[in-house]
């Protein structure tokens, strides 16, 4: 948005509805399920609730430690296939968080126990125990990986890494993709375009990132003696950019095609049945 003083501002309508969906501000009543509550109600505290951090639901001030707890929430769920602090309602769900009340992942889980000991930290209740910054998080991540040994460790904990943000980041676009359709039913047209031109932006951080999934895990495939599957898988992470994209396919997807081309014979022959081909391979994907 272009202000009167000719300043540029970025908006986010991540947050917005009308007040008549809000039922005059009863989201957030005791008694509704902790799944169902969207938002918290208007003119009070504004956010998921099963994503917020306990300095958020007691109206404390937010910082960037903040955004990391909100990871940490969602990496736990995309890691345990559960969220790390239960609770049916609105207040069970606040008093789980704000004490700090982590359920434990189900047994047959498989990610290592440093992982859990860093997600651990990052759901810390008190902010100043937590990792710095998500920045700071994810090199403490990086780190413990590279100590890890054997090729098939090195490779399941990067992909899990990358998974991770994937998931966070496409759970980001779909729900500010959601917001914007229904406000921009309201916006002029001018409005429209530059929304319109956002949500392309983002779609592209999107493909970027399922890209960058795919190759990785195309790459984890191989030890696994499933070549077919990750060639099928490399081929899609690059077939996702057509030839007018810039930038170019990410790195990560671009690696795990080599390394399944390169895997052994059998894999470089139909490389060399579909060279010259390559359009057709990028329409198929």
């Amino acid at each position: 948005m272009v202000g009167d003083d000719g300043r540029v501002r970025v908006m986010d309508f991540g947050l917005a509805r009308a007040d008549r969906e809000t039922g005059g501000g009863r989201a957030g009543a005791v008694g509704h399920s902790a799944l169902s509550i969207e938002l918290t109600a208007v003119g009070s505290i504004m956010g998921t609730p099963a994503y917020m951090a306990p300095e958020q639901l007691l109206g404390r001030v937010a910082d960037e430690r903040t955004d990391e707890f909100s990871l940490g929430v969602t990496a736990w769920e995309a890691l345990f296939g559960r969220k790390p602090f239960p609770g049916e309602t609105f207040a069970a769900l606040r008093e789980a968080v704000t004490s700090g009340a982590i359920q434990p992942p189900p047994a047959n889980a498989e990610a290592p126990v440093w992982l859990r000991r860093i997600l651990a930290r990052a759901l810390e209740v008190d902010p100043r125990r937590r990792f710095e910054s998500v920045r700071v998080m994810l090199d403490a991540i990086e780190s413990r990986e590279q100590q890890a040994r054997g090729r098939m460790v090195i490779a399941g904990l990067t992909l899990g890494l990358v998974t991770l943000g994937a998931l966070g980041v496409l759970l980001l676009l779909q729900w500010r993709a959601s917001a914007a359709n229904e406000a921009r039913a309201t916006r002029s047209e001018a409005d429209a375009r530059e929304l319109v031109a956002k949500l392309e932006l983002e779609q592209r951080a999107s493909t970027e990132a399922l890209s960058v999934q795919r190759g990785l895990r195309a790459k984890m495939l191989i030890p696994e003696n499933r070549e077919a599957e990750a060639l099928q898988l490399a081929v899609l992470a690059v077939g996702a950019y057509g030839p007018g994209w810039d930038p170019p396919p990410p790195r990560e997807a671009v690696d795990g095609l080599e390394q399944v081309l390169t895997r052994d014979a059998a894999i470089i022959e139909r490389a060399v049945t579909l060279r010259g081909h390559e359009g057709d391979v990028l329409a198929l994907a």
